[in-house]
C-alpha cells in the first residue's frame, strides 16, 4: 500500500526484458541491476509469501497490484502473463548453460513462487486463477507448459533445483484448486476453459511423474531440501488432481469437461501402473518412517555386535550377563545374538534375511523411532501422508476404469461396485476385468517385498545392498506389512487412517479379482495373498486390540474422538475380512501367537467389541441413550457389523453341500468348519452379546426414538443400522440352533425365543418395517432438482438413483457424494454471486443425501427383520405360553396325527403375524405413493419401493402358505379374515404394481455420447434388469400370496366346513369378488409384461435359432421380464437367512416362476368365481364373471397366454422331434419340463375358463380370441397326435400300448432287465385340451338352454365355437378314431411279448387290452362327442361332416362293446367270489357233527341250486370265477410302477383276498386251490383295476350316449310350430297306437327342450268328422281317463320310419371271455346287460368294500343304460324281432332282464342277505331314479311277463324234480323232507 502505482507491474515488466525474448536472445546487462532485480522479486516473493497467506484481502490487493491497469480488468490479466514469462524464459537461461544462469534460477523460482501463492489465495478469484494455468498449457508438439521447468533442470546444475521444486509447488497449487477451476462456473464459455485447465495439469502431471522417477529418493538425513519439497509437491499434485478428476467425471454438467478428465485420468494410471519406477518411488515414500525406523535399528543393534561376541576364555557369569543385556532389545534378541554369532561382515546379509523373516508376523515390534538428529522430520511424515492419499486414489480409478472399460460404471456416480461385479458380468468378462485389475491396481505394489530402505553409508545398507541369489531387496517384507505398522501408531491419526483403509482396499481388489478370476462358478478359492503380505494380521491384532481397549474406556473415549473414529475404522476392515479372508479375520480376532480359545490376550478383542455393545445396550435400556456420544454410535455399530458378518458366513451356512457344525465337532472335536467357527463359541460363552443384542431390540423404541448430541437424519440412519446389526445376529444364531443336529433349540435360542413373545414379534412388524425415509427422500429429491443451482457446473441430477447402489450408502458412492458436497461447499465460500446458489445447492445435495440414507437404512432393518419373523415363525409355534424357562418349542416336524387344538392355535398365531405384516405394508405402501407421486424422478423410489414390498410380502406368503396347509388339513377359520385380508392385500398389490412397473431408464442427450464411449450403456442394462429383477419378484410373492388366501377361502367354504362353528353365517360376497377381479387384472398385466428371452444354452441344446423365433412372437414393448426354459426355477418358500433380493440370479428362472404363477393366479380366480360365497346361478355370480371376463380383455390376457404358449409348445415340440426323429439325442430335460409345466397351466386355465358356471363371458371371451384355432395349431400337438397315430397303426403291440406313455432309459423294475414306463406331460395336454373344447360347447348350450328366448337358435359365438370344435375334430379325426379303437377288441397277442411293469402280455384269449392312459383319452374324447352329440350340435355335424360323424357312431359302438364285456367280466368275478365266500361261512356254521342236513343247510342247498352262477356246482363256480378274474386282471395292462404297485394294493382292509385270508380257519392250511383263488380274487380287488373301473364306466356312459342320441329313434319325434300344424293334414298323418304332442294351448312356442309345456300322449281313437282324437298318457299313468283333444294342438308327432333298432337281440354270454363270445359283430342287449351287472354289483356292495358304491357316476350310468335296455327291447317286441327269435336266445334274455328288474328274483339273488337274515338288498332299484325305473320296466313289460312265466315254470318243475326240496328252502308251507344227496366229507366238498 506504500508503494507507489504500477511499481509493482513496472519491475514485473522490467524483469520479463531482463530474461530475453521468446526466441531465446538474452540481453546484455549490468551485474547489478541483474543482481537488483533478482533481490526485488526475490523479496516481493517473500512478502507475498508472509501476507498473503495471512490476509485473502491482502492477496487480492497483490493481484491487483501486477497489472497495468488495476482498475480496469478488461481483455486479459498481465501478471499471470507477466509471471509466466519471467518463469520460463528465466528457466530456459538457467538451464542453457548462462553465466548468470544461477540468478537466473533464482529468478524462475521466485517467479513460480509468486504465482503458487497467489494462486494458493485466490479461491474468490477463479477467473484470475484459470488465467494463469491457462498460461502454462503445453502445446499439441510437446512444447512449453511445465515440460520448460523439467528439460532446464535436465541441463543444469543440482543448484537449479529450486526451479524445479517451485515449479511441481505450482502444479501442487494448481491441482489444489482443480475444483474450483472446473466447477466454479457453468457459462459454455467455462467448459473449454474447464477442459483446457484440466488438460494443462494433466500434461503437468505426467512430467510430474518423470520428475518422480528421476529424482534421488530422499530420506529423513537428506542434504538437498529441494528433494524433499520436489517429492511432497509431486505427491500431492497426484493425490489433489486425481480426487478433482474423479469429482468432475461424477458430477460435472459437462459432457466434454467429464470427457476430458477421463482422458487425464486414464494417462496418469497408465503411467503409475505401468511404471516399476514410479510404483516403487510411491512405494518408498509410503513406508519411508517405517523404513528409517528399520535402519536405525538394526544399525543401533549392529553397532553393538562386539557386546555379544562370545571370547573362548569367558566364564559362563559372563555369557549370562551379555545374554540379559541382548535380552533388553526384545523381539531384536534373536538378530543381536546372531550378529553376535557372525564371524565376520559376510554373514550379515544371511543373518538379516532370516531375521526379516520373523519380522514378517511381528512388524508390530519395530517402534516408530526418531531421526538421527534427534527430532522428527515433518517433511518426511507429510510425505509419506501424500503418498498413502496418492495409493488410495490409484485404487479407486482403477476400479472405475476397470468398470468403465466393460461397460458396469454409471454416468451418475453410482455405478457398480468392483466387489459386486463378479455377480453381475458373464465369466469372459469376469476374466478379463479380472486381469486389468490385477494388472493396473496398487494391489501389487502393496504386496510386493519392499524397496530397500538402506543408505548407501550405512554399514548394514552397503551389505544388503548386495543382491544374493535369492533376494534382490533386502527385507523379506512387503509394503502392505510395513504400512501396517501405522495402525499401532498412535501419534498421527490420518496416516493410521489411510492406511486402513489401504488395508480395505487391499482385500478389496485381492478378494474382487479371485471372485471375477471364477464369474459364473459357484463357488471360488479365497485369496490368501494379503493375509500372507499382512503377516497373518498379528499388527492388526495388536492395533486393533490397543484401540478398542481406548475407545470403551469412559476416561479417555470421551475426550479422543478421532480414536474412536479409528477404531470404529479397524473394525471395519475386521468385517471385510470376515467375508473375503475368514483366516485373516480369525487373526484379527485371536491374534496368531496363541490362538487358543482360552487364551485370556486372545479373547481381549472379543471382549472389547462386547463391551461397546454393551454400553449402547444398557443406556437403551436405562433410557439414557441421549448420554451417548456419535462416536459412541458408530464404534458400537461397527462392531455389530463385524459380529453379524462373523454370524452370517458362520452360522447361516445353507445345507446344501454344507455339514451340521454340531455333528462334524462331535466326530471330530478338533474340526473347523470355519476359521471362526470357535470364536462364536467364545462369544456365546463368554459374553453378553446375544443378550445385549436382544435387549437392543427389545427396547428399540426408546433407541430410536431418543434425541441424541448429533440428530438427524444422520442419526437416526445409525440407530436404525444398530437394530439391524443387532437383528442379524440373533436371526443367524437362531438359525443356527434350530438346524442343529441336536433336533432342538440351544440354549442360546432358548433365550431368545424366551425374550420373544408374540405380542412382541407383532410390535415388532409395526416399528422395525417403517419405510418413511422413501418419502422424505422423494421429499429431498425434488426439492434438489427443481432448486438447481444457477451458475454451478455441478448437476445434482446425476446424484439423483442413489438406490441403484448395492448395499449401505458408506462405500464408495457415499464418498463420491460427500466429495461432491464438499466441493460445492467450497466453490460456494467464493465472493462471487453464484456462492449463495452453490451453499444451497450443497444443503439440499446434503439433505438428499440423509435421507436416502435413511431409506435404506430402513430398508435393511425391514429386510433383517423379515428374515427373523421367518425364521421364529419356522420355529414352530414361537414361544409357548405355558413353557418353562429354557423350554422352547422345536422346528415342525411332519408327524402322522395332528392336533387339532395345535393346529387351531398355531393358526390363529399364524394368522395374527399375517395381519401385522399386512398392516406395515398398508402403510408402507402408503408412504411409497406419497413418494412416488412427489418425486422427479419416478426411478429413485421404484426400485427401494420394489425391495420393500419383496421383503413383506415374501414374509407374508410363506406365512400364509402354513396358514393355507393348515387350512387345507381340514382346519377351520373365520372366512372373514381371509376375506378381508385379500381385500386389502389387491388394494397394495395394486399401489405397489403401479410404482414398481417396468420402465425404460431414461438417458439425457448430454450422456448418450458418453455412454457410447465408455460402455455405461452395459451398466444401464444392468441396473434396468435389476430394477426390473425386483419388480418381477415383488409380483411373483404377491400373486403367491393371493394363492394362499383365495385357498384358504375356498376350504373354509367347502361343504365339509360350512358347518363349523366359524364358518359365517351370511358372507359378503363383493369383496372377494372385488379382490378377484383387481388380481385378475394385475395377473394379466404380469403376463403382458413377460417376454421369452432364450438363453444361448437353450439355444445351443435344442438345435433352434431361438433368438429368431423369440422375435417372431411379437412380444409388446412392455414385456420387460424375460424368462428362458432351461432354468431351475426358484421356490417362493426358501428359508435361508443368506438370501437377499441380490442374490436372485439374471437367468430367467424369476421371470419363469411369475408366469407359472400368474397363470395359476387366472386359474384360481376362474375355479373360486362361483364360489359358495353366491349361488352360480345368481345375478351377483353372473355380474362378477363378467367382471372378471372383462379384467382378462382389458388386460390382454388371452392373447398373453397365446405368446407364451407359442413360446412354450415350440420348445417342447423342438424336444419331442428330436429325440422321436434321433433315439440316441440327449433331452434337454429341464427345458423341457418346464415348456411343458407352462403348457399345462394355461391349458388349464382355458379348461376352467370355458367350464365357468356363471354365465358364459369367459366361454365367449375364448371364442373371440379365436382360442379353438390356436390350440388346433399348436406345434406339439402337432408333432405327439402324430406320433400317437403311427404308434396305434402299428404293427407292433408294444407300440400300440406305448401311447401316451415315454420310455425310462436304463429301465430294470421288480428285478427284470426291461424298460420302464411313465406317463408323458404331452398326453396330459392333450386331454385336458379335449376337455376344454367340451366345456365349451357345454357351457354355450347351457346358456341357450336356460335362454329366456328358446327356440332361437344358436347365436353367433355359439355357431363358431361349434364350428371351431368340428374342424378341431376334423383336423385330428385319425387320433380321435385311433383312440377310440385302443379300447375296442383286438386281434390275439404273442405269448412271448413283454409289456411294461414287469408284467407278460395277456394271452390270446384275452382281445381287450387297456392302459390307464389309452382309457382317459378314450374318456375324454367320448366326453367331447357326446356333447358334440347334443341337440343343434348334431345336426350341424350330421350336415357339415357325415363322415366324420359316422365314423364317431361306429367307434363309440365298439368301445361300448368292449368295456361292457370288461365291466361284465369284473363285475361276475366280484359276485361269484362273494357267493362264494358266503357259500362257504354258511357250511362251516351250518354243518351237523354227524353230517346230517338241517333246516339252514337244505335252504342253502336250495339258493345255491337256484342261483345263477352256482347252479352248475360250487366246483364250476370256483373255476368260473378264476377265469372272470384272469380275463379282467389281463384286461388291464400296467405300465408303469405306479400302476403296477396299485394293483397290488388291494381296495381295502376288510375285502378280497386280505378278508379271506383273515377269515379263515386258523389251523386250517389252505389247499393249492384255496391259493389260487385267492390270488385270483386280488387280481379284481386292487386299486388299480377300481381306477381302470371308474375310467371305463365313463367311457361307457358317453359311448352310450352318443349312441343314444344317435338312435334312429332319437329323431322318430317331429315338432311343428302352430303355423306348421294349420297346414298339415293331421288326421291323415296321425294313426292309432302313434304317440303325439300336444300344446297346453294354441300359441306355446315348440321345440325339443319345451318339455314341460307339452304333453305327450298315444293316440288310442279318431273322430275325422269333428277332427278330434281320443288320446291316453304317455307313458301310462297321471291321467286315469281318456280324454278327446282337438287336432288342432298338434305340435309333434311319432315318425314311425325311425323305429329301428341298434342293438341286436342277444343275450350276455356266460363266460365273456371266450373268444366267439367277444367276436360278435354287432353291439347286442347282452353287452348292456353286463354294464348293468356291474351297476349292480356296486350298488349291492357296501362303501367300505367298494370305493364306487355311492359313486355318481354309477347311478348315471346305470340309468342311461337302462334307458336304453327298455327302448331297444320295446323296439324289438314292437318291430316283431322277438317273434322271429330263436325261443331259447328269448327265454334266456327275459331271465336276465328278470334278474336286473324284478324285485322278486333280486331278493333271491342276494344269497349273502338269504344266508344271514339281514334285509336283502334292492338291486339297480337303489340307484335309478323312480321316474326312470318306472319308464324302463314299462318298456321291458313284455319281456318280464315272459320272463316270470318261465320261471315259475322252473320253480315248478324243480320241485317236482326235487320231492319240494328248494320249497323248502324258499319257507313254503309243509313239505316232505328228503336227505340231502351230500353226506359226509361231501359236505365239505361243497367249499371246493
Amino acid at each position: 500500500s506504500f508503494l507507489p502505482e504500477r511499481v509493482v507491474y513496472t519491475a514485473l515488466v522490467g524483469c520479463v526484458g531482463l530474461c530475453g525474448d521468446d526466441v531465446g536472445v538474452v540481453p546484455v546487462v549490468d551485474d547489478k541491476i541483474r543482481q537488483g532485480a533478482v533481490e526485488a522479486i526475490t523479496a516481493l516473493s517473500h512478502l507475498i509469501r508472509v501476507s498473503a497467506r495471512r490476509d485473502e484481502d491482502c492477496g487480492s490487493a497483490l493481484r491487483l497490484s501486477l497489472e497495468a491497469n488495476p482498475s480496469s480488468r478488461v481483455g486479459f490479466f498481465a501478471g499471470p502473463r507477466l509471471l509466466h514469462a519471467i518463469a520460463s524464459r528465466a528457466a530456459a537461461i538457467a538451464g542453457g548453460g548462462h553465466p548468470w544462469s544461477a540468478d537466473a534460477a533464482k529468478l524462475s523460482s521466485a517467479a513460480l513462487d509468486i504465482t503458487t501463492d497467489l494462486v494458493q489465495t485466490s479461491s474468490d478469484d477463479v477467473e484470475w486463477m484459470a488465467a494463469c494455468c491457462q498460461r502454462y498449457s503445453q502445446s499439441r508438439t510437446g512444447v512449453g507448459g511445465f515440460a520448460v521447468f523439467r528439460s532446464a533442470v535436465a541441463k543444469s546444475a543440482v543448484e537449479n533445483l529450486c526451479v524445479l521444486a517451485s515449479s511441481q509447488m505450482l502444479l501442487s497449487a494448481f491441482a489444489g484448486q482443480l475444483d474450483q477451476l472446473t466447477f466454479a462456473n457453468s457459462s459454455p464459455s467455462s467448459e473449454s476453459v474447464a477442459s483446457e485447465v484440466i488438460s494443462t495439469i494433466g500434461n503437468g502431471l505426467l512430467i510430474a511423474c518423470d520428475v518422480l522417477t528421476s529424482t534421488p529418493l530422499a530420506t529423513a538425513e537428506s542434504s538437498v531440501s529441494s528433494h524433499h519439497d520436489i517429492i511432497y509437491a509431486v505427491l500431492t499434485s497426484l493425490h489433489k488432481s486425481l480426487r478433482s478428476i474423479g469429482e468432475i467425471i461424477a458430477a460435472h454438467s459437462s459432457g466434454s469437461v467429464r470427457e476430458t478428465a477421463r482422458a487425464v485420468r486414464d494417462g496418469i494410471i497408465n503411467y503409475i501402473s505401468t511404471s516399476t519406477h514410479v510404483g516403487n518411488a510411491i512405494a518408498y515414500y509410503a513406508v519411508l518412517p517405517v523404513s528409517v525406523s528399520l535402519v536405525m535399528e538394526l544399525e543401533r543393534i549392529s553397532q553393538g555386535q562386539s557386546m555379544f561376541s562370545h571370547g573362548a576364555g569367558e566364564s559362563s557369569e559372563e555369557q549370562d550377563e551379555k545374554e540379559k543385556t541382548a535380552r533388553k532389545y526384545g523381539a531384536w534378541a534373536k538378530l543381536a545374538r546372531d550378529v553376535g554369532k557372525g564371524s565376520d561382515a559376510e554373514s550379515m546379509p544371511h543373518t538379516f534375511q532370516s531375521f526379516s523373516e520373523a519380522l514378517v508376523g511381528n512388524i508390530h515390534s519395530l517402534p516408530l523411532v526418531a531421526s538421527p538428529s534427534g527430532q522428527a522430520s515433518s517433511k518426511v511424515h507429510d510425505i509419506t501422508k501424500s503418498a498413502l492419499a496418492l495409493i488410495l486414489q490409484w485404487g479407486e480409478h482403477v476400479e472405475a476404469m476397470t468398470l468403465e472399460k466393460h461397460g458396469y460404471a454409471s454416468s451418475y456416480g453410482n455405478g457398480l461396485a468392483i466387489e459386486d461385479a463378479a455377480g453381475v458380468v458373464a465369466p469372459t468378462t469376469g476374466k478379463a476385468m479380472a486381469s486389468e485389475l490385477q494388472s493396473s491396481s496398487p494391489l501389487q505394489l502393496l504386496l510386493s517385498f519392499a524397496p530397500n530402505p538402506f543408505r548407501p553409508s550405512s554399514s548394514i545398507g552397503g551389505l544388503m545392498s548386495v543382491s544374493t541369489e535369492n533376494n534382490v531387496h533386502g527385507a523379506l517384507i512387503s509394503n502392505l506389512n510395513l504400512l501396517s505398522r501405522y495402525l499401532g501408531d498412535s501419534t498421527d491419526s490420518s496416516t493410521s487412517d489411510a492406511t486402513a483403509r489401504i488395508v480395505m482396499m487391499s482385500l478389496r481388489h485381492a478378494d474382487a479379482i479371485a471372485a471375477l478370476s471364477t464369474a459364473g462358478q459357484p463357488s471360488r478359492p479365497g485369496d490368501v495373498s494379503v493375509t500372507k503380505a499382512l503377516g497373518g494380521g498379528e499388527q492388526m491384532h495388536r492395533s486393533l486390540e490397543a484401540l478398542l481397549k481406548k475407545s470403551v474406556d469412559i476416561r479417555t473415549s470421551h475426550s479422543d474422538r478421532r480414536l474412536m473414529a479409528r477404531a470404529s475404522q479397524m473394525v471395519r476392515i475386521v468385517t471385510l475380512a470376515v467375508d473375503t479372508q475368514p483366516e485373516l479375520a480369525r487373526a484379527f480376532f485371536m491374534g496368531t501367537n496363541d490362538n487358543a480359545v482360552d487364551n485370556k490376550n486372545g479373547t481381549s478383542v472379543i471382549h472389547s467389541m462386547s463391551l461397546a455393545i454393551k454400553t449402547v445396550a444398557d443406556a437403551t435400556a436405562s433410557g439414557n441413550v441421549s448420554g451417548l456420544s456419535l462416536e459412541e454410535l458408530i464404534v458400537a455399530l461397527s462392531c455389530l457389523d463385524a459380529l453379524a458378518a462373523l454370524w452370517r458366513t458362520t452360522r447361516a451356512r445353507g445345507s446344501g453341500g454344507q455339514k451340521d457344525i454340531g455333528a462334524a465337532r462331535k466326530n471330530n472335536k478338533n474340526v473347523l468348519l470355519h476359521p471362526c467357527d470357535d470364536i462364536i463359541d467364545v462369544i456365546v460363552d463368554k459374553t453378553t452379546v446375544i443378550e445385549d443384542c436382544a435387549a437392543l431390540l427389545t427396547n428399540h423404541p426408546v433407541l430410536l426414538g431418543a434425541a441424541t448430541a448429533h440428530g438427524g437424519r444422520k442419526g437416526s440412519s445409525l440407530k436404525l443400522d444398530i437394530c439391524s446389526s443387532a437383528l442379524e445376529v440373533l436371526v443367524n444364531e437362531l438359525f443356527a440352533s434350530l438346524r442343529s443336529s441336536s433336533g432342538g433349540p440351544t440354549n442360546t435360542a432358548a433365550t431368545i425365543l424366551n425374550q420373544v413373545s408374540e405380542s412382541t414379534v407383532a410390535d415388532w412388524a409395526s416399528s422395525l418395517t417403517s419405510f418413511s425415509g422413501a418419502a422424505e427422500s422423494a421429499d429431498c429429491l425434488t426439492e434438489l432438482l427443481q432448486n438447481r443451482a444457477q451458475g454451478s457446473s455441478i448437476d445434482a441430477s446425476r446424484f439423483a438413483s442413489l438406490h441403484s447402489s448395492p448395499g449401505k450408502l458408506d462405500t464408495r458412492v457415499s464418498l463420491v457424494i460427500r466429495r461432491a458436497i464438499s466441493t460445492l461447499k467450497k466453490v460456494g465460500g467464493c465472493k462471487s454471486v453464484t456462492s449463495g446458489s452453490n451453499l444451497e445447492l450443497a444443503e439440499r445435495l446434503t439433505n438428499y443425501y440423509y435421507a436416502e440414507k435413511l431409506s435404506h437404512s430402513q430398508l435393511l432393518l425391514l429386510k433383517t427383520w423379515s428374515k427373523f419373523a421367518e425364521i421364529y415363525h419356522s420355529s414352530g409355534e414361537g414361544r409357548s405360553e405355558t413353557a418353562s424357562s429354557g423350554n422352547v418349542a422345536v422346528p415342525r416336524t411332519p408327524e402322522p396325527m395332528r392336533s387339532p387344538t395345535a393346529d387351531g392355535d398355531k393358526l390363529a398365531k399364524l394368522l395374527s403375524s399375517a395381519e401385522s405384516i399386512l398392516s406395515s405394508l398398508e402403510q408402507n405402501t402408503a408412504t411409497a405413493s406419497t413418494a412416488s407421486s412427489t418425486s422427479s424422478n419416478a426411478a429413485s423410489t421404484s426400485y427401494l419401493t420394489g425391495k420393500m414390498g419383496c421383503h413383506l410380502t415374501s414374509l407374508l406368503a410363506n406365512i400364509l402358505g402354513d396358514c393355507s396347509e393348515i387350512v387345507k388339513a381340514g382346519q377351520s377359520h373365520r372366512v372373514e379374515t381371509s376375506l378381508d385380508m385379500l381385500s386389502r392385500m389387491g388394494k397394495v398389490a395394486s399401489t405397489l404394481f403401479m410404482i414398481t412397473r417396468p420402465i425404460q431408464l431414461a438417458v439425457s442427450g448430454s450422456d448418450e455420447g458418453e455412454m457410447q464411449h465408455y460402455g455405461n450403456s452395459s451398466f444401464m442394462m444392468w441396473a434396468q434388469s435389476r430394477a426390473y429383477r425386483v419388480g418381477c419378484l415383488l409380483r411373483l410373492r404377491v400373486l403367491t400370496c393371493s394363492l394362499s388366501l383365495i385357498s384358504m377361502i375356498d376350504c373354509g367354504l367347502a361343504p365339509a366346513n360350512t358347518g363349523n362353528a366359524e364358518a359365517p353365517s351370511s358372507p359378503n360376497a363383493r369383496p372377494f369378488n372385488d379382490a378377484c377381479t383387481t388380481f385378475a387384472t394385475l395377473a394379466s398385466e404380469a403376463l403382458a409384461e413377460l417376454r421369452y428371452a432364450p438363453s444361448p444354452e437353450e439355444a445351443s441344446a435344442l438345435g433352434t435359432d431361438l433368438n429368431a423365433f423369440a422375435g417372431s412372437l411379437a412380444f409388446p414393448a412392455t414385456a420387460h421380464f424375460g424368462y428362458a426354459f432351461q432354468v431351475n426355477g426358484p421356490g417362493i418358500r426358501v428359508v435361508d437367512s443368506a438370501s437377499d433380493v441380490e442374490a436372485v440370479s439374471l437367468d430367467g428362472s424369476l421371470a419363469l416362476a411369475l408366469l407359472k404363477t400368474s397363470v395359476a393366479t387366472l386359474v384360481s380366480i376362474v375355479r373360486s368365481s362361483t364360489t359358495a360365497l353366491a349361488d352360480p346361478s345368481s345375478f351377483q355370480t353372473t355380474l362378477h364373471v363378467q367382471r372378471i371376463a372383462s379384467a382378462l380383455h382389458d388386460g390382454g390376457a388371452i392373447t398373453s397366454m397365446f405368446r407364451h404358449l407359442d413360446a412354450a409348445s415350440r420348445i417342447a415340440a423342438a424336444s419331442y422331434s428330436n429325440k422321436l426323429s434321433n433315439p440316441a439325442y440327449k433331452v434337454n430335460r429341464l427345458a423341457e419340463e418346464n415348456a411343458l409345466g407352462v403348457i399345462q397351466r394355461i391349458i388349464a386355465f382355458f379348461e376352467h375358463a370355458a367350464s365357468c358356471a356363471g354365465g358364459i363371458s369367459l366361454p365367449t371371451l375364448l371364442t373371440e380370441q379365436h382360442t379353438i384355432r390356436v390350440l388346433a395349431e399348436n406345434p406339439l400337438l402337432r408333432v405327439v397326435c402324430q406320433h400317437w397315430h403311427a404308434m396305434s397303426i402299428s404293427e407292433s403291440d408294444e407300440e400300440k400300448l406305448l401311447r401316451g406313455y415315454l420310455t425310462v432309459a436304463g429301465g430294470g423294475a421288480y428285478g427284470q432287465s426291461q424298460p420302464v414306463h411313465r406317463e408323458d406331460p404331452a398326453h396330459d395336454i392333450w386331454r385336458a385340451v379335449l376337455r376344454s373344447l367340451t366345456a365349451l360347447l357345454n357351457s354355450f348350450r347351457v346358456n341357450d338352454r336356460s335362454s329366456v328366448q328358446p327356440g332361437r337358435g344358436l347365436d353367433s359365438r355359439h355357431r363358431e365355437c361349434l364350428r371351431g370344435v368340428v374342424q378341431f375334430l376334423s383336423a385330428y379325426d385319425a387320433l380321435i378314431v385311433s383312440a377310440l379303437q385302443s379300447c375296442s377288441l383286438s386281434g390275439p397277442r404273442s405269448q412271448s411279448s413283454r409289456l411294461g411293469g414287469g408284467r407278460r402280455s395277456p394271452s390270446s384269449m384275452g382281445l381287450i387290452h387297456l392302459t390307464m392312459c389309452g382309457l382317459a383319452e378314450a374318456a375324454d374324447t367320448l366326453a367331447l362327442i357326446s356333447e358334440l352329440f347334443t341337440g343343434e350340435h348334431k345336426k350341424y355335424l350330421e350336415s357339415s361332416s357325415l363322415h366324420l360323424y359316422q365314423a364317431l357312431v361306429s367307434s363309440s359302438t365298439s368301445v361300448s362293446k368292449a368295456l361292457s364285456c370288461f365291466l361284465g367280466t369284473t363285475a361276475t368275478a366280484r359276485e361269484t367270489f362273494s357267493c362264494l365266500i358266503s357259500f362257504d361261512k354258511a357250511v362251516e356254521a351250518n354243518a351237523a357233527v354227524d353230517g346230517s342236513m338241517n333246516e339252514s343247510t337244505i335252504a342253502l342247498s336250495s339258493a345255491t341250486g337256484l342261483h345263477p352262477l352256482l347252479s352248475e356246482g360250487v366246483p364250476t363256480a370256483r373255476h368260473d370265477a378264476v377265469r372272470y378274474a384272469h380275463f379282467a386282471s389281463t384286461c388291464c395292462v400296467k405300465m408303469t410302477t405306479e400302476e403296477y404297485a396299485a394293483s397290488l394294493s388291494p381296495t381295502t382292509k376288510k375285502s378280497g383276498a386280505a378278508a379271506a385270508a383273515a377269515n379263515a380257519a386258523p389251523p386250517a392250511t389252505p389247499s393249492d386251490d384255496d391259493k389260487v383263488e385267492q390270488s385270483f380274487q386280488i387280481h379284481v380287488d386292487n386299486l388299480f383295476l377300481v381306477r381302470m373301473e371308474m375310467i371305463a364306466a365313463e367311457c361307457m356312459l358317453n359311448s352310450l350316449n352318443v349312441l343314444s342320441k344317435a338312435h334312429p329313434a332319437s329323431d322318430s319325434f317331429v315338432y311343428f310350430t302352430s303355423t306348421e300344424a294349420s297346414k298339415l293334414d293331421a288326421m291323415s298323418l296321425v294313426q292309432l297306437g302313434m304317440v303325439i304332442a300336444l300344446r297346453k294351448t294354441g300359441n306355446d312356442p315348440v321345440d325339443e327342450s319345451s318339455g314341460p309345456s307339452l304333453d305327450f300322449v298315444r293316440v288310442v281313437d279318431a273322430d275325422y268328422l269333428r277332427q278330434t282324437w281320443d288320446v291316453e298318457s304317455f307313458p301310462k299313468g297321471g291321467i286315469d281317463s281318456k280324454r278327446r283333444v282337438p287336432a288342432s294342438l298338434l305340435a309333434g308327432m311319432e315318425d314311425v320310419a325311425n323305429r329301428k333298432c341298434l342293438l341286436q337281440y342277444a343275450p350276455a354270454q356266460k363266460l365273456i371271455s371266450d373268444e366267439r363270445n367277444l367276436a360278435l359283430d354287432n353291439l347286442s342287449i347282452g353287452h348292456l346287460i353286463l354294464a348293468l351287472r356291474w351297476c349292480r354289483q356296486h350298488a349291492n356292495a357296501k362303501s367300505e368294500t367298494s370305493p364306487l358304491a355311492s359313486n355318481p357316476l354309477v347311478r348315471c350310468l346305470a340309468e342311461r343304460t337302462a334307458s336304453l335296455l327298455g327302448l331297444e327291447v320295446s323296439l324289438h317286441y314292437e318291430l316283431g324281432t322277438v317273434g322271429s327269435t330263436d325261443h331259447d336266445v328269448v327265454r334266456r334274455v327275459n331271465a336276465q332282464i328278470l334278474e336286473l328288474f324284478d324285485e322278486e328274483v333280486i331278493r333271491r339273488l342276494d344269497l349273502a342277505s338269504l344266508l344271514s337274515g339281514e334285509e336283502p338288498s334292492m338291486g339297480l332299484k337303489a340307484i335309478i331314479d323312480d321316474d326312470v325305473w318306472n319308464a324302463v320296466v314299462a318298456e321291458l313289460q313284455e319281456g318280464l311277463s315272459s320272463g316270470h312265466r318261465d320261471d315259475e315254470a322252473f320253480l315248478k318243475q324243480l320241485e317236482e324234480s326235487s320231492g319240494g326240496m328248494y320249497a323248502a328252502g324258499w319257507g313254503g308251507g309243509a313239505k316232505k323232507r328228503r336227505m340231502s344227496p351230500f353226506r359226509g366229507r361231501l359236505m365239505r366238498s361243497l367249499s371246493l
